[in-house]
């Protein structure tokens, strides 16, 4: 960086000249070297314009489909003003699984767990698998849609012990673009549970 005194042709002069830009600071003319732009790309920016670009094609192959753009078309909102990107969002945007609310009567075949898990567009089916201690599949089965809820999914137990303390419940949500959603609850006792894992 320089500064430039007592030359009339460039003062008042800002902007871009060749490899130089000139600022005016203060009263004073400022003459600096151009910044070299890289074009080398890190390993995360490539891996978001490649997800975006995998975005882009998914949107276009449905709509291409009239069936499932009309399907995308029920997505619209405010801010998301055409099918190609509600398609685009959904298939950017995984579902979330909020949490699970442990049956009142855990040891009962046919208790409930009540399971809150929410989508950007649309959550299509929801898994709930019960480890015991030593990690081995207690019970798993698919959730099915709590009635007129858009958020909610019961699963009924199939095994009395299956609520056990220290065993561990894993629900994955899947939504329509194929994103799957993990979290995982460890149970403190009948009535309690914490929350272990979220991805």
């Amino acid at each position: 960086m320089a500064i430039v005194k007592n030359n009339p042709l460039l003062h008042g002069v800002s902007g871009k000249i060749g490899e130089m830009i000139i600022r005016q600071y203060n009263g004073k003319t400022v003459v600096s070297k151009r910044p070299e732009k890289s074009n080398v790309s890190t390993q995360s920016q490539r891996e978001k314009r490649n997800r975006f670009s995998e975005a882009s094609r998914y949107a276009r192959t449905h709509m291409n489909n009239p069936e499932l753009k009309a399907m995308y078309e029920t997505g619209m909102t405010e801010k998301k003003r055409s099918p190609y990107l509600v398609a685009t969002t959904d298939f950017l945007t995984p579902p979330t699984v909020h949490h699970v609310v442990m049956p009142k009567s855990p040891g009962r075949v046919g208790a409930k767990l009540q399971i809150k898990a929410t989508d950007d567009f649309k959550v299509v089916s929801v898994k709930v698998s019960i480890l015991d201690y030593d990690g081995k599949l207690v019970e798993s089965g698919n959730a099915k849609p709590a009635p007129s809820s858009k958020t909610h999914w019961n699963y009924k137990l199939k095994i009395t012990s299956a609520l056990s303390s220290e065993n561990v419940v894993i629900v994955e949500a899947s939504d329509f673009a194929g994103n799957i959603a993990r979290a995982s609850w460890i149970l403190v006792d009948h009535d309690k549970q914490k929350k272990i894992l979220q991805s």
